[in-house]
């Protein structure tokens, strides 16, 4: 596990999709998330097969927001080729945590 930091602070808990088989189920299947998964080295995503809608945020390779977009199931975000991570989190999460456009993350593991 990890943390989400945004422009220093600690927002909440982050999972990292940090292998193929990680990256491909990422959040399909789940009821909820209550943190962030973030997947590396990822350019696009999709909703389909999804049971809640997302919020997703396209980091650049300073690990600033260059892009916000809100999906329900079944929909997905073109891919940016600037993008270096994605950040997903359920929908309105980034809101309630103050993330926006050019905010700047770190994603901190712990034990």
């Amino acid at each position: 596990m990890a943390w989400l930091l945004v422009d220093g602070k600690v927002v909440a808990a982050a999972e990292i999709a940090d292998s193929i088989i990680k990256r491909t189920v990422g959040l399909l299947g789940k009821e909820n998330i209550e943190g962030v998964m973030a997947f590396p080295h990822t350019k696009g995503v999709h909703t389909f097969g999804m049971k809640f809608a997302i919020d997703v945020a396209f980091l650049n390779k300073e690990m600033k927001i260059i892009a916000l977009k809100s999906l329900d199931p079944n929909r997905f975000a073109i891919p940016s080729m600037k993008t270096k991570m994605l950040l997903e989190a359920r929908q309105g999460s980034f809101e309630r945590w103050n993330v926006g456009i050019g905010s700047l993350i770190e994603i901190v593991k712990h034990d």
